[in-house]
C-alpha cells in the first residue's frame, strides 16, 4: 500500500508526492519569497546566506540588517562617556614633569616635540629663501624687526617707546599706603571702573587685590580725587594713550563726585 505524506508547512493537511515536501501552493510562495531576495542581492543559492552591512557606510560587516558596527555604535552621542560634544579624558603631554594637554593619548606637547628636531640643509636654504623674499633677512645688526632690536639694547632705557623722564623708577611716597588704597577700594565697592571686575574675581585669577590707578600719571599727588579703582589689566592698558586714559578717568571721577 503506498504511504500517504502531508506537506510539512504547519496547519497545511494537503499532501504530497513524497517525505520532507511542500505542497504546490506553499512551493510557489516560497518560489517568489526567493526570486525576490535573489532580485535585491543579486544572488540565489540554496545555500546563501545574505551579508549585512553597517548602516552608517563605513563597509564593515555585521550580524542583522539595519545595524551598526562596534565602533560607529561607539562614536558621537552613542558613545556613553559622550557630554556635550567634549570627551570626559584629558590627555597630557608623555614628557614627565609637563602638565601639557594634548589632543589624544601618546603625543607630546608643541614645546617639547621640537626639541631635538633635526632640520635638513634643504629645508634650511627653503626657509631663508622664503624669508629673503618676504623681507625677513634677519642680520642681528641691521635688523629692523623688534626682536633683533631687544637683542642690540636699543629697546631699554631712553630708546623704549613708553619712556618717559625715567619716572617709573621714583618711589611711591609714604601717603601712599595700605590704608588710602584699601578706603579707594571700598569708595569704589570693590569693582574695577573700567571693565567691572570684582575684587574676588581678581583674587580668584591673579591672587591679589585690585590695584589703585593715578589718573595724573603723577605718584605724589596722592588725592582720593586723583586716585582710582582698576584691575591690573586695565592698569597695564592705562600705559599707553595716556592723555585719552586721563580724559576719561578724570570725567568717570566728575561724574561720581556729582552723583554722591
Amino acid at each position: 500500500m503506498r504511504k500517504k505524506y502531508k506537506c510539512i508547512e504547519v496547519d497545511c493537511k494537503n499532501e504530497v508526492s513524497g517525505k520532507n515536501r511542500r505542497c504546490r501552493h506553499h512551493a510557489l510562495i516560497l518560489r517568489h519569497k526567493l526570486t525576490s531576495f535573489a532580485l535585491k542581492h543579486g544572488k540565489y543559492s540554496k545555500n546563501f546566506k545574505p551579508t549585512y552591512y553597517c548602516i552608517d557606510g563605513c563597509g564593515a560587516k555585521v550580524s542583522e540588517e539595519g545595524n551598526r558596527c562596534y565602533s560607529c555604535s561607539k562614536l558621537g552621542n552613542k558613545n556613553p562617556e559622550y557630554i556635550d560634544g567634549r570627551t570626559n579624558k584629558v590627555h597630557y603631554c608623555l614628557v614627565e614633569g609637563c602638565n601639557a594637554i594634548v589632543k589624544s593619548y601618546g603625543r607630546k606637547c608643541r614645546h617639547h616635540a621640537q626639541l631635538g628636531r633635526k632640520v635638513s640643509d634643504k629645508t634650511k636654504k627653503k626657509q631663508s629663501i622664503s624669508k629673503k623674499k618676504l623681507g625677513f633677512t634677519h642680520d642681528k645688526e641691521t635688523c629692523p624687526c623688534f626682536i633683533c632690536k631687544a637683542y642690540r639694547g636699543e629697546t631699554k632705557g631712553e630708546n623704549a617707546s613708553n619712556w618717559i623722564d625715567g619716572r617709573s623708577f621714583e618711589l611711591y611716597p609714604k601717603e601712599f599706603n595700605a590704608e588710602l588704597r584699601e578706603k579707594i577700594r571700598k569708595r569704589d565697592d570693590y569693582i574695577c571702573q573700567n571693565c567691572g571686575m570684582t575684587e574676588e574675581e581678581h583674587i580668584i585669577v591673579l591672587g591679589y587685590n585690585l590695584t589703585i590707578h593715578h589718573i595724573d600719571y603723577n605718584k605724589t599727588n596722592n588725592k582720593e580725587s586723583n586716585l582710582i579703582t582698576v584691575c591690573s589689566s586695565c592698569n597695564c592698558r592705562a600705559n599707553y594713550n595716556r592723555n585719552y586714559w586721563k580724559e576719561y578717568y578724570q570725567e568717570k571721577m566728575e561724574k561720581k563726585c556729582i552723583q554722591q
